[in-house]
């Protein structure tokens, strides 16, 4: 049993007994399980998008949906805190991101239940971070011995050889200096909000696997420092240039996902629709974050992208 468990019931029930306890510990276990045999990465990200929700006060509609208000948010949130304390894999990669990005938006909640939020989103953050280390190291090209040896020097040369494309990759676009999106020079951009938003973008897209944190350092290089923007205010900042940025999610797949679970994509979803949701959207964030924010989403859905939007076999 969860040595915190009682701590985190007492937002519920000021003193849970040993039963009260032992129904907890089974009800976690048990929904924690059932996200981790979800195999989409869609349902995953509806999973977190459902806790986002019930975290804010709004009813969700899917695993962690029904009964009282507040157990139903405590459930779900000691489940998606259960999986990332557990085993590293891709869907705990998914939960992962995708609970960093729709937690990191929201306002600190004036409930008890804000010490629980700022663990799972550190907890989520962490996980992610080792996620992104452990598909970044290279593979060894030891020779060995044995059926199927040679098989795996192959396949490790080749990832390593992905990793080595993408950085070559990310540097041109560093060299270069120019905006695919908005179609010019970075120095032409006037609007630096505009700027924040379509860059942390693009290098979502030009990356192989998740970003580690030095990629989201890569701002300093785009980004002037001064500069703090509600989501609305970025939005009026990008209006301008919203063709060209658009363009990064025009096709179906990644427009739907945005639109179905825009408390995991609250940036691209307001951009997308022109409204900006959540508890959020009145914090004013400098522009180095919403770099970071639009690097983190694009991030997000490229990780779902990866596993084909078919099923994961991998816990």
């Amino acid at each position: 049993m969860d040595d915190d468990l009682k701590t985190h019931l007492q937002i519920c029930d000021a003193q849970p007994d040993d039963e009260e306890l032992a129904h907890w510990d089974a009800q976690v276990n048990a929904l924690a399980s059932k996200v981790l045999k979800m195999n989409t990465p869609s349902r995953l990200l509806g999973v977190v998008n459902d806790l986002a929700l019930s975290v804010e006060g709004r009813n969700g509609t899917g695993v962690f949906a029904g009964g009282d208000p507040l157990a139903a948010c405590l459930a779900a949130m000691l489940a998606t805190r259960h999986i990332l304390k557990g085993n590293p894999g891709v869907k705990q990669g998914v939960v992962a991101f995708a609970t960093w990005s729709a937690l990191s938006y929201q306002a600190p909640v004036e409930t008890h239940l804000e010490h629980l939020r700022r663990e799972i989103l550190n907890r989520a953050q962490q996980a992610a971070a080792n996620q992104a280390k452990r598909v970044r190291a290279r593979r060894p090209l030891n020779p060995q011995s044995g059926r199927g040896a040679t098989s795996k020097v192959v396949s490790a040369a080749r990832a390593n050889e992905t990793m080595d494309v993408e950085r070559i990759a990310v540097l041109e676009w560093l060299l270069a200096g120019r905006s695919s999106l908005l179609d010019r020079d970075v120095a032409d951009i006037e609007r630096p909000g505009a700027a924040a938003v379509a860059l942390g973008l693009e290098l979502a897209r030009l990356l192989n696997r998740v970003p580690d944190f030095g990629h989201y350092r890569l701002a300093c290089d785009f980004v002037p420092d001064g500069h703090a923007l509600t989501l609305e205010q970025l939005y009026d900042a990008v209006l301008p240039d919203l063709d060209g940025v658009s363009a990064w999610w025009a096709d179906r797949k990644t427009t739907d996902l945005i639109t179905s679970y825009s408390a995991v994509f609250p940036l691209l979803a307001a951009l997308s629709s022109g409204r900006a949701e959540g508890t959020g959207k009145q914090l004013e964030r400098p522009l180095i974050e919403w770099w970071g924010r639009a690097l983190l989403e694009g991030a997000v859905i490229a990780l779902a992208r990866s596993v084909s939007w078919g099923e994961i076999g991998e816990v």
